[in-house]
């Protein structure tokens, strides 16, 4: 098996870089790791077992090891959207999530609302019917390269902006009438 190798000069950010590499891929299903060496990819193999029976399997950060300030956003992220959107998961915008390749592209073209593209696709996929599971992966402290987005002087407009996105969706899915479908969680 080869791997491919595609790059760009063009600044994207996170989410649009994302859409883009994932709309690349060729097989079955994708995995998509953060480059940011907080996750061992030889974990991979926590989440491949599940495959027969799920289509997205995330990997939850256990136990996490982030700054307290980004700890406490997340827990606020994953909050609010339990709250908006009565799904069950815990770690929604994982960066470690192995994810079937027709949901990724039936879904990206919709995510648009918030600044991170995991926690809405897994939204969208919950209520499109997609079965999606929590695993518990090892997440370690970073060691190499600092972050670019979370720094605390920003974490108001980070908030204010993501909290935005919750209540746009909220407002699409009402007038769309979607509505939260059986319970589409699994526990491995």
């Amino acid at each position: 098996m080869s791997i491919r190798l595609f790059t760009s000069d063009e600044l994207k950010g996170y989410q649009k870089a994302l859409i883009d590499a994932v709309s690349l891929a060729e097989k079955e299903w994708v995995f998509i790791v953060d480059s940011d060496y907080q996750f061992a990819a030889i974990d991979f193999w926590r989440l491949e077992p599940l495959r027969d029976r799920y289509d997205v399997i995330l990997g939850m950060k256990a136990p996490r090891n982030d700054p307290w300030y980004r700890v406490w956003l997340s827990w606020g992220y994953n909050f609010l959207l339990r709250f908006f959107f009565g799904v069950p998961y815990h770690d929604m915008d994982t960066g470690f999530r192995l994810i079937r390749r027709k949901a990724l592209h039936e879904l990206m073209p919709e995510v648009r609302h918030m600044t991170t593209f995991t926690a809405e696709f897994v939204v969208r996929a919950h209520y499109a019917g997609y079965k999606i599971v929590e695993v518990p992966v090892p997440h370690y402290e970073r060691k190499i390269g600092a972050t670019t987005i979370y720094f605390i002087s920003s974490l108001f407009g980070i908030c204010l902006r993501q909290f935005l996105g919750v209540l746009n969706m909220k407002r699409e899915f009402v007038q769309r009438g979607l509505k939260e479908p059986g319970a589409n969680v699994g526990t491995p």
